[in-house]
């Protein structure tokens, strides 16, 4: 299985990420929102969205990356460990520049378990 996080990998339509925070299942943890909306395709795809709150562009860069490892490994390019493929949309919330790696994955997979 590949872990690359490939450009079909990523939600980059308006249109998308509004279809995914419309209809999606929601799930809030203290750093993040996450949106989750099963889809046919036979990948998954991701969003990420973080505001200036956050931090300046360092900090808003770091957490993606770490957002988009922690979906490489979660998820994976051929589906990981998820049987069903959907188009997930991550919202940052202030403090999440903050965490480490470990915490936002930690954080993240609590905020992930909405009906695997």
């Amino acid at each position: 299985m590949s872990l690359r996080f490939t450009r079909g990998h990523r939600l980059s339509l308006q249109s998308d990420f509004a279809a995914v925070l419309r209809q999606g299942e929601r799930r809030v943890v203290p750093h993040f929102i996450l949106y989750r909306l099963e889809t046919s395709r036979k990948f998954h795809r991701l969003g990420i969205a973080v505001s200036k709150p956050i931090g300046g562009a360092v900090q808003r860069n770091r957490v993606k990356r770490r957002i988009r490892e922690w979906f490489r490994h979660r998820c994976g390019s051929g589906g990981g460990s998820v049987a069903k493929h959907f188009d997930l949309v991550i919202r940052c919330r202030s403090g999440a520049a903050e965490g480490s790696y470990l915490e936002i994955r930690d954080e993240l997979d609590k905020a992930f378990e909405i009906k695997n």
